[in-house]
């Protein structure tokens, strides 16, 4: 199962929660570091989050969903 959203959909990728960038210990640490997604949640949203920090993912309501996206920042 994705573990992004909880869709029962099959997970094929293992993603790191936390990015290793190259630190074995992280990359290896199975108990608290890793998740498994679908492709397209690893391939765009897991990408979107670390390039710019925040999700882009639009809600029911037509709202951004991720409380880091800038729509969701207090002035």
């Amino acid at each position: 199962m994705c573990a992004r959203d909880g869709r029962q959909t099959v997970a094929v990728v293992v993603d790191h929660i936390e990015p290793h960038r190259g630190d074995q210990a992280k990359f290896w640490d199975t108990a608290g570091n890793w998740q498994g997604l679908c492709q397209p949640h690893h391939d765009q949203t897991k990408r979107q989050i670390e390039c710019h920090g925040y999700s882009d993912e639009i809600g029911a309501d037509g709202l951004p969903t991720d409380p880091r996206h800038p729509f969701n920042r207090p002035d």
